[in-house]
C-alpha cells in the first residue's frame, strides 16, 4: 500500500515536470527554418536546418545586404514520457502561411532580379505586402499546369 501511494506521488510529480522542449524558428526575411530539442539541464540536440532558395540566392549574390529575422513558430515542452505538455512559441507573420517546398518552387521559376524584390518584401515586415506577395506565389502555383512531382 505505501509502495503504491510512493509511486503515485512520484509519478504527479514527474508526470508534467518538463525534460525538455523542441523548438522550431522561421526566418521571416527568407523562409528558412531551424529547430533543435533543449533540454532542462542546458543541453541542446538535434539541431536542424532547412535553408530555403531565397537563402541560398541571397547568400550568393547579395550577402552583405542579407539579414535573419528567427522568430518561433513552435515550442512544445515535453515531460519525461515524451507527452506534450506545454506550449510556447512566438508570432510569425504571414510567411508562416506559406509551406517552405512552395516557396522554394517559387523562387526555383523566377528570375534573380525577381527574387532581389521578394527578398525585400520579406525583410521590410510590412505585413501587408508580404501577405499581397503570398497570395500572388499561392495564385502562381495554384494555376501553374502539370504540377506532377511537385511538392
Amino acid at each position: 500500500m505505501i509502495l503504491a501511494i510512493a509511486v503515485i506521488v512520484i509519478l504527479i510529480v514527474i508526470i508534467p515536470f518538463e525534460v525538455c522542449r523542441d523548438w522550431a524558428f522561421i526566418c521571416e526575411n527568407t523562409g528558412s527554418r531551424k529547430g533543435y530539442r533543449a533540454w532542462f539541464f542546458g543541453l541542446e540536440t538535434g539541431h536542424w536546418y532547412k535553408k530555403s532558395k531565397l537563402e541560398e540566392f541571397m547568400e550568393a549574390k547579395h550577402q552583405n545586404v542579407l539579414t535573419y529575422r528567427w522568430i518561433s513558430y513552435a515550442g512544445t515542452g515535453r515531460n519525461v514520457y515524451g507527452s506534450a505538455i506545454s506550449f510556447r512559441h512566438g508570432f510569425p507573420g504571414p510567411i508562416m502561411s506559406i509551406t517552405y517546398d512552395i516557396l522554394n518552387w517559387y523562387v526555383s521559376r523566377i528570375n534573380d532580379e525577381d527574387k532581389r524584390a521578394l527578398y525585400d518584401v520579406f525583410a521590410s515586415g510590412d505585413r501587408q505586402r508580404i501577405s499581397k506577395e503570398i497570395s500572388t506565389i499561392f495564385d502562381q502555383y495554384l494555376n501553374f499546369p502539370n504540377k506532377k512531382n511537385e511538392p
